[in-house]
């Protein structure tokens, strides 16, 4: 009777092909070398975001300088535009010439 069920066992699990130990341990090897890239993948999006983000802030803070630096430009032009009306002013209209 115990060789019966053996021989039954047996014959199940030939129908069956389920994996061999050597299958099973090269599959568990494959996934962890899989999982390992996986980690090192998402560490290197990691600094790449990280590097995303002091770029963007390195564009941010040059639009203030340059934003900054027009405004001044702006207020420099018009001190100077009206240092230059008070100077006409002061002068007098050109004549005229005639030639």
């Amino acid at each position: 009777m115990h060789a019966l069920y053996e021989r039954s066992v047996d014959e199940s699990l030939t129908r069956m092909h389920p994996p061999t130990r050597t299958e099973l341990t090269r599959l568990a090897r494959i996934a962890t070398l899989f999982d390992e890239r996986i980690l090192e993948q998402e560490e290197l999006l990691g600094d790449m975001r990280d590097s995303m983000a002091a770029l963007e802030n390195d564009a941010r803070q040059a639009r203030i300088v340059a934003a900054k630096a027009r405004l001044e430009a702006r207020y420099s032009l018009a001190a100077l535009m009206a240092r230059l009306a008070q100077l006409k002013s002061r002068l007098g209209s050109p004549a005229v010439r005639s030639e």
